[in-house]
């Protein structure tokens, strides 16, 4: 385990953050969002939980999914997709393959499970400039590619061992390794002899700050 600074993903990677409601999962995935160069293309936020924290970002949007993209696209969207919509939300992540140069912010990938667009766009986004965070308390449950796709993994405390298993499948983490509250393990995918053990994310009000920040500067269009 590494006490160094650890790399942090960019826009061209893809980010699974894992761990039980409650953990500070989502705390992190809106740090690691605040950590984008948001101007740089649009983000397209699938808040299947209507987590409090997803629907406090600002400026952000908030559309149906059969939203068509404009030419000119800019910022934060939001989605709030609902059981029984899997065919909504695979033809809205079709049209962001499509259109490419989207970043992709999944709370609970439960609905895009069987989603081929989801899929390919995790296996092909970092050519497509579609980067991803992906969010889970349910490893156990959601496609394998969004762990073998990853190029970071941050693995915060989980309460079942069918999940923990899969997760030691993946990355060097060990489920009896102890965690302390907020704390998460962290893991560059490829070198499974490092990891690191993380303190908790920044407080979640400063990363909504700096994601206001950003998206109140003047905008490049893509």
């Amino acid at each position: 385990m590494l006490t160094t600074t650890p790399p942090l993903p960019t826009s061209s990677d893809r980010l699974t953050i894992i761990g039980a409601t409650g953990s500070g999962k989502t705390v992190a995935g809106v740090y690691h969002l605040s950590m984008m160069d948001l101007n740089a293309r649009p983000w397209v936020i699938f808040n299947l939980k209507e987590d409090e924290h997803i629907n406090a970002i600002e400026p952000a949007r908030h559309l149906p999914l059969d939203y068509k993209f404009k030419s000119k696209e800019e910022g934060i969207i939001i989605v709030h997709p609902r059981t029984g919509e899997e065919e909504q939300v695979n033809d809205f992540l079709e049209e962001i393959y499509q259109r490419r140069n989207v970043g992709v912010f999944m709370d609970e990938p439960d609905l895009a499970n069987r989603s081929n667009a989801f899929i390919d766009i995790l296996r092909k986004g970092r050519s497509m400039r579609i980067p991803v965070i992906t969010l889970t308390q349910r490893p156990v449950d959601v496609s394998r590619y969004v762990f073998s796709e990853a190029s970071f993994i941050r693995c915060y405390y989980l309460n079942d061992d069918r999940d923990w298993q899969t997760v030691e499948y993946f990355t060097p983490f060990n489920g009896e390794m102890p965690l302390e509250k907020y704390q998460s393990f962290y893991y560059q995918v490829g070198d499974r002899e490092r990891y690191w053990l993380l303190q908790p994310a920044p407080p979640v009000e400063e990363s909504l700050a700096k994601i206001k920040a950003q998206l109140a500067r003047e905008r490049r269009f893509i």
